[in-house]
């Protein structure tokens, strides 16, 4: 088994957060032993290539003033998201699936693009989606024609109307679960919402239960581990504050690199005595390029390249983590010159050894 941190996933997790990143939502894979980890059961079927989420769905009514959860293992990403919420009590129903545009997917590209870039970026926020390229394998017709197609249109709110799916409870807690959500959307009109993260706001999305699970997580964009769904009737709707656009724009501007800021070289005015004399021993790079434009206000060494001192770590273990970047040397002769010079320095104490100097 392995032992890991958000910061190195094994293999798979590794995969599973990129499946997602692909599919326009970033997913957040926090370190193990985490609690929201261990109850994590996605997965990324690879022969398929289609993501299934662990959901959970919290029902909340406040006339009751009751919030009861319930979770499901098997939330194919090609399903409608009202079609999961519906049959949530039930072990992997029959559910049709739907075709996902792929084009647009990647949420490298969304968070790269700032607002109002003209090219190079494609919001998955964004309401109509892109048409998909034919594929060499099969076409989009072929693929409409294999899967099961049920026409709807596009609604917040999740009604009556649903596909209707012959499965029986396998127990006593899915026959419980299902007379709930049967009592609680029955004869009225229920809403989804999904909380946004990295706001200072507690705020919501309102999602489709009409379109595929795929295409709403785009709309949310960051998940912690899986998705997390609130239910409410429309009637109570104004308990909740939306997101908008501005605040899709915050949450999209939180993942993007800030940018680096231009470090200014010291000047020896501005240095004390002690940090003139740390500074003085490492060799100026600018002057070694012949590109030291203030060599009197300069605070480091000026100096031949054969002047240049050996480096410290590849002096004692033959390797510097620096490499290039490192401005002292990295030869076999620079190691001769230390070692002689160490040979001709007094020995110190009383130990044997003969002159272990210290570096410049």
């Amino acid at each position: 088994m392995w032992r890991y941190s958000y910061k190195a996933l094994p293999p798979p997790l590794y995969a599973l957060r990129d499946a997602a990143k692909k599919r326009g939502v970033i997913c957040q894979i926090t370190s193990e032993g985490m609690y929201k980890r261990d109850r994590n059961p996605s997965r990324f079927d690879r022969r398929t290539n289609t993501f299934i989420w662990f959901c959970e769905f919290a029902f909340h009514d406040f006339e009751k003033d009751q919030r009861t959860v319930i979770e499901t293992t098997w939330g194919n990403e090609r399903h409608h998201l009202g079609d999961i919420m519906r049959y949530a009590w039930a072990t992997n129903p029959p559910l049709p699936c739907f075709h996902i545009n792929k084009r647009y997917n990647k949420a490298s590209t969304y968070v790269g693009a700032p607002q109002g870039d003209p090219e190079g970026a494609v919001d998955p926020t964004a309401a109509e989606a892109q048409p998909e390229l034919p594929d060499t394998k099969t076409t989009e017709e072929e693929e409409r024609k294999s899967a099961p197609s049920v026409e709807r249109e596009s609604s917040t709110t999740l009604e009556a109307h649903n596909v209707p799916v012959d499965v029986v409870p396998l127990n006593e807690e899915e026959a419980k679960n299902k007379e709930f959500i049967d009592d609680f959307t029955e004869g009225r009109e229920v809403v989804i919402l999904a909380r946004a993260e990295r706001l200072t706001e507690k705020k919501y999305f309102l999602l489709d239960p009409l379109k595929t699970l795929n295409e709403n997580l785009r709309l949310v964009f960051f998940v912690n581990e899986y998705p997390e769904f609130l239910v409410v009737h429309k009637e109570d709707l104004h308990h909740f504050a939306l997101v908008t656009e501005s605040d899709k724009e915050l949450i999209r501007t939180s993942f993007r690199a800030k940018p680096k800021e231009k470090r200014e070289r010291p000047k020896k005015s501005d240095l004390t005595e002690e940090e003139k004399e740390k500074l003085g021993r490492l060799p100026c790079r600018m002057f070694l390029a012949g590109k030291c434009q203030d060599v009197e206000e300069c605070p480091f060494l000026h100096c031949t390249r054969e002047e240049v001192p050996v480096c410290r770590s590849f002096f004692k273990f033959g390797q510097c983590p620096k490499g290039e970047r490192c401005s002292f040397r990295h030869d076999e002769e620079a190691i001769h010159e230390e070692r002689k010079r160490q040979r001709e320095m007094p020995s110190r104490g009383r130990g044997r050894g003969r002159g272990r100097g210290r570096f410049i």
